[in-house]
Parts: structure tokens; sequence; C-alpha cells
């Protein structure tokens, strides 16, 4: 499906494959993207407000200069997306039972972002806000937290995080036993 509009308003969009299109500088409000694929879609300068993706592929989306306003995401799966191309004005986005898997967060700030039963592989939240993010129930297979501020951030029961305490500000996080050791692991100590 071609989408010849410049805007789009109160659109459901189901079952399409939109891989390789150009969508950008389209605007798209209040729509929902159902069991869709973007596969190298070029979302540049495109702006999604109030809209909900579920069940859906994103793979290599360019995404610069985008906006996403009160975007959610559920049960979709992102592969390689560096979402710190995205347009920081009114960023608000929720993810909720997806994969994340070699994405990008850096330079963002995604204070109050829920990240809830998601599986987050190999991806970066380098100088990264997430005060009162909550990352609750999710796995952080092999991703990197440096120099990000985690005030008040949820990893209760949360799963395989590596969190360096020394390069990451910890104040008020909450963690669940026995994966709150994983933050001494940085640390030249013996645990007996």
């Amino acid at each position: 499906m071609n989408l010849n509009h410049q805007s789009y308003e109160n659109q459901n969009f189901k079952n399409l494959n939109f891989s390789n299109q150009d969508f950008s500088a389209k605007e798209f409000l209040d729509s929902q993207f159902t069991k869709c694929i973007f596969t190298k879609t070029n979302f540049t300068n495109a702006d999604f407000s109030d809209c909900q993706f579920t069940n859906c592929e994103l793979s290599q989306v360019s995404i610069e200069s985008t906006s996403f306003k009160d975007i959610s995401l559920k049960d979709c799966k992102l592969t390689d997306i560096d979402f710190s191309q995205l347009n920081p004005f009114l960023l608000t986005i929720s993810f909720s039972k997806c994969l994340l898997d070699k994405c990008s967060f850096s330079k963002l700030d995604l204070r109050n972002t829920s990240f809830q039963e998601c599986i987050i592989r190999d991806t970066f939240f380098i100088d990264t806000d997430l005060t009162s993010s909550n990352f609750s129930n999710s796995d952080l297979n092999r991703s990197v937290f440096q120099n990000s501020n985690l005030t008040k951030a949820n990893f209760t029961k949360a799963t395989n995080y590596t969190i360096d305490p020394t390069t990451n500000k910890l104040t008020k996080v909450k963690f669940s036993q026995p994966e709150v050791l994983s933050l001494l692991n940085n640390l030249d100590i013996i645990i007996e």
C-alpha cells in the first residue's frame, strides 16, 4: 500500500507491509498500526502523534528528526533502530511486551518512559535521562547503561542488567533481589 496523502488522521492500518516505503514528512494523528511491517522504511521528518503500534515489526527504519508524541508500542519487534535521532521536542513513547534488539536511546530525555515486560538486547542508554522510567519485568541482556540518570527508575523483577553505579546516577532506584547484586559486578570485591 502506498500512502499518497501528506496527512492521516484517525486511520487504522492493518496487516500491511510498508517496507522500503517513504513516509518522510508525513503526519499521522490518532492512528493505529496493527500487524504492519516496516523494514527500511523512511520516517525522516515524519510526525506521529497519539498513535499506537501493535504487533508490528520495525527494522532498520530511518527516523532522523521524526516526532513521536504519545506513541505506544505493544507486542512489537524493533531491530537496529537509532532512537537517538528522533526529534526530542515533546518526545513521549512507551513500550510494552516488545522486543528491542540492537537499538540506541542515547542522549535522549526519556523521563517517565515505560519499557515494561520487554526484552531489550544489545541496546544502548548512554547519557540518557531515564528518571522515573519503568523497566519492570524486562530482560536487559547485553544492554549498556552509561552516564545515565536512573533516579527513581523501576527495575523490579528485571533481569540480566549490567549497570555500573560509578558511571550512572542511581538515587531511589527500585531493584529486586537477587538481581540487585549485579550492581556489584564492576566493583573489585569478593562476596561469599
